[in-house]
């Protein structure tokens, strides 16, 4: 068992078969996490995410939405895992994760909640290059406000994307970036209620 979670293969493995894995989870004894990957009952949200770890390769991390909202400056939804993988690595295509290809190495990482994910500053990072210049603001005015790095760990993050897709947006933005900003849902429901008055 890997946290509760187990795999198919592992579980025929130690001797029940198909039959009793069946029973297990009609009787809801066990619950499917994700293909061919199968938890106690019930199951949390960290254990689905586990579950898509397993079947990712080993050097898989969780990174863009899906580690800014571990490490606490989630401002963008996404019903997608997210990782983020080195480029060239072969891996399952699990429907709900979103496989990011990265050329940058994936060794800076740090645990959260179990789980290796992309650092702040990388995370960050690659989400202001990679989303609508619009949701690229806030998530690096989120990161600041969050304590997790600064704008000097941003600046220096940034020089390791020089080339990449999207760096052009995520230089311009950065300098632009406060910690000390309203989140844009807030500014929104400010606006509203302006109007409303």
């Amino acid at each position: 068992m890997h946290g509760g979670l187990a795999r198919a293969r592992d579980i025929r493995r130690a001797g029940i078969g198909r039959g009793r894995l069946r029973h297990a989870v009609d009787e809801g004894a066990l619950t499917r996490a994700s293909r061919g990957v199968y938890g106690i009952s019930p199951l949390t949200a960290a254990d689905v995410l586990r579950a898509f770890m397993i079947r990712m390769p080993a050097n898989a991390v969780v990174g863009f939405h899906t580690a800014a909202a571990l490490l606490g400056f989630g401002v963008l939804d996404s019903h997608q895992v997210h990782v983020v993988i080195p480029a060239g690595t072969a891996h399952p295509r699990v429907k709900g994760v979103v496989a990011h290809e990265a050329v940058l190495s994936t060794e800076d990482r740090v645990i959260v909640a179990g789980f290796p994910c992309t650092s702040p500053a990388r995370t960050a990072i690659d989400l202001a290059r990679a989303v609508r210049r619009l949701d690229a603001l806030p998530v690096l005015d989120a990161v600041l406000r969050s304590g997790r790095c600064d704008m000097d760990d941003l600046s220096n993050e940034l020089e390791c994307h020089y080339g990449l897709r999207g760096v052009r947006q995520a230089r311009d933005l950065l300098p632009r970036a406060d910690g000390r900003a309203e989140c844009r849902q807030e500014k929104r429901n400010t606006k509203q209620e302006a109007r409303g008055n």
